[in-house]
């Protein structure tokens, strides 16, 4: 009788198929982004909306995605206007205006999952990488790991918000890591972001002085007012001041949610000396009132 022998295959990367490939500089200006990668999870909600719901044009300070499940309609993002059907994910980025039209009759059922996804805290890693609009769910893993979000933020069994951010993580790592035709094309930006680190750093450690103002950012930089504000526009499409102001709604838009603090107090902290001045800016970028944000903070 023949004895047999147990033995066994080790896999190693040329069994595997290959990610998309960054260019040859991409690399090493991505690394950074993904290790000073800063998530918080906000809420996880599975809709089952009637056939009269639409979601109308709105911007939010934080990201979030929305799985579809079921119902058809037409997406706008920017000025993009795309259709949506089941099976797919869509991702939202920070302060992109949006907006879903269901089709006619069409009754959508959808998980959404809002959370911040912050690098050092400070930019949006979806809008700086330009990670938005329309992921295929071709193997379902989108839908399973979405249902895993709500069935946690739901039943907030012990550890939900660190497994809640650890899932979000890897969403985000597996759309980053299959969209590096997009992303590569971000490269030269990345550079830029690198140079300016100092003034972004300096507003998260100041932004809720209301003396900062774009000044300081140059001082800190040690260039022109000019120039700082060319690579904030360069970058952002915003100017310096606005950048600031954006940050303190983002402040302000944390404390609305999580606590019960009054208005005019959540104005101060985050460095509005003009409670008149709050109002109208958080307006501009909320597109509502800070109360009426506090009763409904994302949908």
């Amino acid at each position: 009788m023949t004895k047999q022998v147990a033995t066994a295959h080790s896999f190693d990367k040329a069994d595997f198929s290959a990610y998309p490939q960054f260019h040859d500089d991409a690399g090493y200006e991505f690394e950074p982004l993904l290790e000073h990668l800063a998530i918080t999870p906000m809420s996880a909600y599975h809709y089952n909306c009637s056939t009269e719901w639409k979601l109308a044009k709105r911007t939010l300070p934080n990201s979030y995605w929305s799985l579809i499940i079921a119902g058809e309609g037409e997406l706008m993002l920017k000025s993009r206007k795309l259709p949506v059907k089941p099976g797919q994910l869509v991702l939202f980025p920070a302060r992109v205006t949006h907006a879903l039209t269901p089709a006619a009759g069409s009754r959508m059922i959808m998980i959404n999952i809002h959370f911040q996804a912050r690098v050092y805290n400070l930019i949006d890693i979806c809008a700086l990488l330009g990670l938005s609009g329309i992921f295929a769910d071709k193997n379902e893993s989108f839908t399973e790991l979405s249902r895993k979000c709500a069935k946690l933020y739901a039943l907030k069994p012990p550890g939900w918000k660190n497994y809640f951010e650890a899932l979000i993580r890897v969403q985000l790592f597996e759309l980053i890591l299959n969209s590096t035709s997009k992303l590569n094309s971000v490269t030269p930006e990345l550079k830029k972001l690198s140079r300016i680190y100092p003034a972004l750093e300096l507003i998260e450690h100041r932004f809720s002085e209301y003396e900062l103002t774009a000044k300081d950012l140059a001082e800190k930089l040690n260039i022109s007012q000019v120039y700082t504000r060319k690579l904030f526009n360069d970058l952002f499409g915003i100017s310096p001041i606005r950048f600031i102001h954006n940050r303190r709604i983002e402040y302000a838009c944390t404390q609305l949610r999580e606590t019960e603090l009054p208005i005019k107090t959540i104005a101060a902290q985050a460095g509005f000396n003009d409670l008149a001045f709050f109002y109208r800016i958080f307006a501009r970028s909320m597109n509502l009132t800070p109360a009426k944000y506090r009763q409904n903070p994302q949908f």
